[in-house]
């Protein structure tokens, strides 16, 4: 049985790949799943672990990538961080790196409810 958090993951992880629709870095679409949402074949990767509560569904943390590109800035941080900077700008980045130091407690409905008005307002 999966957990509250598991349940947001997978919710959070179908935004960021509707949000973005391909893979930032080579620019790969996805393809169709059975909803016709075209995210199959893409990943959502969390710039700071999630782990980190206070940016574990944050926008700014997280980017979608092909497996091959999530693998290589896994294995890449220092590459990342600089995508991260030219995708956010340093203040942006900033501001990431202040939120991921902070502890919070995240209330799992409250995140929900978040999530989907995100995704309200990509339709």
């Amino acid at each position: 049985m999966l957990s509250k958090l598991d349940n947001l993951d997978i919710l959070f992880s179908r935004y960021i790949r509707l949000r973005d629709l391909r893979c930032l870095e080579c620019k790969v679409p996805g393809y169709d799943n059975s909803d016709g949402e075209r995210i199959l074949g893409l990943e959502c990767s969390h710039y700071h672990i999630r782990s980190k509560m206070s940016v574990r569904f944050y926008p700014d943390n997280t980017d979608t990538f092909c497996h091959f590109c999530h693998g290589y800035y896994e294995e890449n941080p220092e590459e990342y961080k600089k995508f991260k900077i030219r995708q956010l700008g340093l203040e942006r980045f900033k501001e990431l790196e202040l939120r991921a130091s902070t502890m919070m407690r995240l209330d799992p409905v409250k995140v929900r409810l978040e999530i989907r008005k995100l995704i309200n307002n990509l339709e």
